[in-house]
C-alpha cells in the first residue's frame, strides 16, 4: 500500500513538472523576438544613410541596388558568426526587404 501511494505521488509531481515546463516553453515562444524585429526595422532604414546619403557609393551594381548586395553580404557574414548572429542577420534581412521594395516598384504594372 505504501509503495503505491509513493509512485502515485511521483507520478504527480511529475506532471505537475511537465505541465510547469510546458507552460515555460510556451510562454517563451508566443513572445515577439525583439531583437530581431528591431535588427529588421534598423536594416530597413539603414540604405537611407549608406547608400543614398554618400555620393561615392553607387545606387546599383549590374542592376542590383547596392544595399541588396550589402544585406547579401551581411548575412553571408552572419553564417560565419557566433555572438550577435540574429542582429547582423536582421540588418541583412531588412536591406534585402527594401531592396524587394525597389525591384518591385520598378515592374509594377
Amino acid at each position: 500500500m505504501a509503495v503505491s501511494k509513493r509512485a502515485l505521488t511521483r507520478a504527480q509531481d511529475g506532471l505537475k513538472s511537465a505541465r510547469a515546463r510546458l507552460a515555460k516553453l510556451k510562454f517563451k515562444y508566443e513572445q515577439p523576438n525583439y531583437m530581431s524585429i528591431g535588427a529588421q526595422a534598423v536594416g530597413g532604414a539603414l540604405p537611407v544613410y549608406l547608400v543614398e546619403g554618400m555620393s561615392y557609393v553607387p545606387n546599383e551594381v549590374a542592376g542590383i541596388p547596392t544595399e541588396g548586395l550589402i544585406g547579401a553580404g551581411l548575412i553571408l557574414a552572419s553564417t560565419q558568426m557566433k555572438n550577435n548572429k540574429a542582429i547582423v542577420e536582421g540588418l541583412g534581412s531588412g536591406m534585402i526587404a527594401v531592396t524587394a521594395y525597389k525591384l518591385a516598384q520598378q515592374y509594377k504594372m
